[in-house]
């Protein structure tokens, strides 16, 4: 994620990639939900400059049936439009007009949802595999 989403290098005083790690590592230790702070945490569509952008983070676990953490779901909000009109300055115009098409945070949403399906489409199997290996141990037992 963080190749994909690495740290502004024009911004000496990013820490996104260092405050978002250290959420994953919460969830993980814990084996439960972090909402983050506000986060600044810019980007850059491919091919273009780098974009400002505010963000209200969630992370959380996804478990398994015995509780141990399968997934980590990362969710946010985008929060830049709000941010950039509480400091009315000249550059707020121009830091909101990203392409739609190369939007990341909608590949990533695409992805959190392919995501949520698979989760969904494995739980299912496993009760249906559950299921059978009951119908099986218990036929054979009343045998």
């Amino acid at each position: 994620m963080f190749e994909a989403f690495p740290d502004n290098p024009h911004a000496t005083l990013a820490d996104g990639v260092n405050k978002l790690s250290a959420s994953f590592e919460k969830v993980l230790h814990e084996a439960r939900g972090h909402t983050m702070a506000l986060q600044r945490y810019d980007i850059q569509p491919q091919d273009r400059p780098w974009q400002v952008r505010y963000w209200h983070p969630k992370n959380w676990p996804v478990l398994d049936d015995k509780g141990s953490i399968i997934a980590v779901v990362h969710h946010v909000t985008d929060a830049t439009a709000a941010v950039l009109s509480r400091l009315n300055g000249p550059y707020a115009p121009v830091l909101l007009k990203p392409n739609p098409a190369d939007d990341p945070l909608q590949r990533a949403d695409k992805a959190i949802l392919a995501a949520r399906a698979i989760v969904r489409e494995t739980q299912e199997g496993l009760a249906a595999s559950r299921a059978r290996v009951e119908e099986i141990v218990g036929f054979r037992s009343s045998s």
